[in-house]
């Protein structure tokens, strides 16, 4: 055989750009289904996984003022975590038991509130029937249709006997106005008892997120050491790398939300205590567990502190100065501080955001809209720092 002939390329590609093209959209498709079967996957084992992610969400919680403990005071690892520990539920119980104690006044005082915020609605112009929809100039009766004396006179007998006995008239239906705020006293209570409440399944819950938690703290600085004996040297480095990438922006998301709640709490708390707002603790406590539902939790939190304040103040000015200082005092701590410190680090596209705690919301409850966000940052961390998925984060930025 003639030598050239051996050394003679093969055949070339037509058209190379469409067989790359090709190449990419199957690749892209493959990674987009594989994605949506863990995605189904993940979420069916919420029950399992729960308590494990809550695990490493206190874990990056504790992790950096263990750090100073360690540091500052020389303390060993374990002393540090103990003594975190301690004073956690020192502090945890305290104020349980503050806030148990508005809320257990709050519920006995709401019939108050309700009949005040009824009366409220109703000088407004707005009754019953105006809230109802119900059309009062359609029940009028045409001149044509109007009853006879007989059916007058027995109205009449009918409303006469309805005086003298009750139970004629059975219960009086209830107005849109009193319906609506029925339901409110009952996700109200629904509300107190799920946080403050004693059910089994939260216990079992806690039982295992913490020893979830100890195993973590406990083979925490055994994690880097097992990897490089696992993995080639630059395997291994490329993976703690990641791995590094991924705690650094953990640590900073909870230190900016962790900061930012406990910011925007205490400055509610003193709007609220300097107008006297009523179980101002309680709305303190709810302002700064709240945020930590990032975008809708601040949100919801400055709605209980400004109805009260519309309830309790006979002045209408004062009420407007309590929804308003909050309404600011959100606007500054979330829109400006918590964007400013925290949006460089998680640059992950606010629709996306939204939809993910809708999601999780639906699936794991409010714990799945707390778990929402360092899921989506791990995400979006973890498909920046693999070259081939490195466009899905571009894709998902906000930038």
């Amino acid at each position: 055989m003639n030598k050239s002939e051996t050394n003679r390329p093969g055949p070339l590609s037509e058209n190379p750009e469409e067989e790359t093209a090709t190449a990419i959209e199957g690749h892209s498709a493959a990674v987009v289904l594989a994605f949506l079967v863990g995605f189904g996957v993940f979420t069916y084992l919420g029950v399992i996984l729960k308590p494990f992610l809550t695990a490493i969400l206190l874990f990056y919680w504790i992790k950096p003022p263990a750090d100073w403990l360690t540091a500052r005071f020389h303390l060993p690892r374990w002393a540090a975590y103990l003594a975190l520990f301690v004073i956690t539920c020192g502090l945890c119980a305290i104020l349980g038991m503050f806030v148990y104690a508005d809320s257990q006044q709050f519920r006995e005082r709401f019939p108050t509130y309700q009949r005040k915020l009824d009366s409220m609605i109703r000088r407004m112009g707005f009754g019953a029937d105006d809230i109802s929809g119900e059309n009062t100039s359609e029940k009028s009766q045409d001149p044509s249709q109007s009853p006879s004396d007989d059916e007058n006179h027995a109205a009449l007998d009918s409303e006469a006997n309805s005086d003298t006995n009750p139970e004629v008239l059975g219960p009086r239906p209830k107005g849109p106005t009193e319906a609506l705020l029925e339901e409110l006293k009952i996700g109200t209570g629904e509300v107190i008892n799920y946080t403050f409440g004693a059910a089994m399944g939260s216990i079992e819950f806690a039982t295992m997120t913490f020893f979830y938690l100890l195993f973590l703290l406990l083979s925490a600085p055994h994690v880097g050491p097992r990897i490089r004996r696992a993995f080639t040297p630059n395997a291994s480095n490329r993976t703690l790398e990641i791995g590094e990438e991924i705690n650094h922006g953990i640590s900073q998301y909870i230190k900016v939300k962790t900061a930012v709640s406990l910011g925007m709490a205490t400055t509610a708390g003193i709007i609220m205590y300097l107008f006297g707002v009523e179980y101002w603790p309680l709305w303190t406590f709810l302002t700064f567990a709240a945020n930590y539902i990032t975008y809708i939790g601040s949100l919801g939190a400055c709605v209980p502190p400004i109805v009260i304040a519309l309830v309790q103040f006979d002045s209408l000015w004062a009420a407007t100065a309590v929804a308003v200082l909050i309404s600011l005092n959100r606007l500054v701590w979330i829109d400006y501080i918590e964007m400013r410190f925290s949006g460089k680090q998680l640059n992950i596209d606010p629709t996306l955001i939204l939809l993910s705690i809708a999601y999780w919301g639906v699936f794991w409850g409010p714990l799945g809209m707390v778990l929402a966000v360092p899921m989506l940052t791990c995400l979006k961390i973890t498909l920046m720092n693999l070259p081939r998925t490195r466009h899905w984060a571009v894709l998902i930025s906000e930038r």
